[in-house]
């Protein structure tokens, strides 16, 4: 096989982002069949890790009277992650702050070698890495390596919601385990979906009002704190290019939202406490040196 388990589930849970239809779910489901069939590393090293640990601390809570104890289980494991990446985090702020510091000087630089003398370019900005003790690859790397956590976190939370051990409630959610306990199901739950019986009554949604405003509270609060988080984190720059990424970056709390109508709420509980935001999220001030990144059509380096 060209892919394996990881890879093939992998690729189905993109599927959630494509139109509906009968095809693309027959696919998704036949896919994410055979990854559970054949569990592949990533699996066996992070997934499954983490969704015992879920259940155990689940259990624990349990024991000492907290009925409804999932939504606080995951909640408390995505907090210990975060505390555990926490140095990483910090590398990456401290990275972020020096090249933030250099970012005048390595712009004149820019301005002054780019068209004249591009491996003179190269060599002024590493004396200037030296003489500032700034490694330019140390806010990337922190990134990168908790991309494979935060996957192996969205996995674990999804598998407990196929194994239907979230059927819970939480807070104002009827289930940790709706609207939806397979992201293949799309969402017939609001719209309406013959084939998993669901039908709107008249004006009322197949879940009934109650149920279906409930679901909708968490999308809308999503999108409303990454709204905020990107406002908030996003530096103002006058580089039409950095612009032009930073404009992209305010279509992510949309599809955040969208994402989160197609999954378990407790999915949503997850992205509430972990935005996929948070795991990369360098100031675009950070320069590259010349030829290692890719350039801005006015010319300007974009990011590492």
């Amino acid at each position: 096989m060209l892919l394996d388990a990881g890879a093939t589930q992998w690729l189905s849970d993109a599927a959630i982002l494509m139109p509906d239809g009968a095809a693309g779910t027959a696919a998704a489901a036949a896919a994410t069949a055979a990854a559970e069939a054949d569990p592949s590393w990533f699996d066996l090293v992070l997934v499954k890790p983490f969704e015992s640990a879920i259940v155990v601390l689940h259990d624990s809570l349990k024991a000492v009277g907290i009925d409804e104890a999932y939504g606080p289980s995951i909640i408390i494991f995505t907090i210990a992650l975060k505390l555990l990446t926490f140095p990483l985090n910090k590398q990456q702020v401290e990275s972020t702050t020096k090249m933030q510091a250099i970012a005048p000087a390595a712009k004149k630089l820019q301005d002054k070698y780019r068209n004249a003398d591009p491996a003179r370019l190269n060599l002024e900005l590493q004396k200037l890495y030296q003489e500032n003790q700034v490694n330019p690859l140390a806010g990337c790397l922190p990134s990168l390596a908790q991309i494979p956590i935060f996957i192996g976190l969205y996995r674990s939370v999804l598998n407990l919601a196929k194994e239907d051990k979230l059927t819970e409630s939480f807070l104002w959610l009827p289930s940790l385990e709706g609207p939806v306990a397979d992201y293949t199901q799309g969402i017939g739950w609001l719209t309406g979906n013959d084939d998993l019986g669901l039908a709107w009554s008249g004006t009322n949604p197949p879940l009934g009002w109650h149920d279906t405003l409930c679901y909708l509270v968490l999308p809308v609060l999503l999108v409303i704190s990454q709204y905020i988080s990107t406002a908030i984190l996003t530096p103002k720059t006058d580089d039409p290019a950095q612009q032009q990424s930073q404009a992209i970056l305010k279509f992510l709390p949309l599809m955040i939202g969208w994402f989160s109508l197609n999954v378990p709420s407790g999915l949503g509980v997850l992205d509430d406490k972990q935005h996929p935001h948070d795991i990369d999220h360098r100031s675009d001030q950070e320069i590259c040196p010349a030829g290692d990144g890719d350039r801005g059509r006015d010319g300007h380096a974009s990011r590492c």
